[in-house]
């Protein structure tokens, strides 16, 4: 903003956690503000102060601007170091509240939860390791009508083009999981994919929108061959923003 025009902050109104109207003052030298007692779903409004003239003895404000802010869904365990449920050696299960299928679990029983470079996320085939059909590891959150992006930063991958079936970030209306690689682009209740690749860059965003409230299920799913070398996704983090 134009520091010249004499504008010297904003003021925000919104009802607090007790249903009391609250009114802060934000300084145009801030540049964020945290409300830690906002009450869900209701609407806040806000408006900008001006001292127009050096002679003026009172502010001028614009008129307010209301807005009901969208609730972001939160995922749990998504970030290093990941949490685990049970482990052995090196490999282990992610804890609550991701769920992860048996075909993922590819290392004797254990598949997802990685230790090497900080316990991070990672379904790995190859090396010795048998290959993945259709492993799956998703959470499920509620999520309200609005447009969301969904971004995962990965450490590295080596997944290819040209490999059969792939791994895949994807979002599905519903708590019921994720449907198989062969079946992402037939599925009705899938809101959207993005295949991971190595030649992409490591920071993935996948934009998805829905019309009512609804359960989502977010996750990967992958089919990947055992060989030498293999195949691995070693993923960092996980969040869902809501798209401006």
């Amino acid at each position: 903003m134009d520091l010249n025009s004499g504008v010297v902050g904003s003021e925000v109104e919104y009802t607090n956690t007790s249903g009391e109207l609250t009114t802060v003052f934000v300084d145009i030298s801030e540049s964020s503000l945290f409300i830690s007692d906002y009450m869900e779903e209701s609407s806040y409004r806000y408006r900008t102060a001006f001292i127009p003239v050096e002679e003026a003895i009172d502010n001028f404000f614009t008129d307010f601007e209301a807005i009901t802010p969208v609730p972001t869904p939160i995922l749990g365990n998504a970030a290093v170091p990941f949490l685990a449920s049970e482990t052995s050696g090196r490999w282990g299960i992610l804890a609550e509240p991701w769920i992860t299928n048996d075909a993922a679990k590819n290392h004797s029983g254990y598949g997802g939860w990685d230790e090497w470079n900080g316990n991070i996320f990672n379904l790995e085939s190859g090396w010795g390791s048998p290959a993945i059909t259709n492993g799956k590891i998703y959470q499920v959150v509620n999520a309200q009508p609005a447009t969301f992006q969904l971004k995962v930063t990965l450490r590295d991958t080596n997944h290819d083009a040209t490999d059969e079936g792939g791994a895949y970030f994807v979002i599905v209306k519903g708590n019921g999981g994720l449907p198989d690689v062969e079946n992402l682009d037939a599925a009705p209740e899938v809101l959207a994919y993005k295949r991971i690749l190595k030649t992409s860059s490591v920071n993935y965003v996948v934009e998805f929108s829905l019309d009512e409230i609804s359960d989502i299920s977010v996750g990967l799913v992958t089919i990947q061959a055992s060989g030498d070398p293999g195949r691995y996704c070693n993923i960092i983090s996980w969040e869902i923003v809501v798209a401006n």
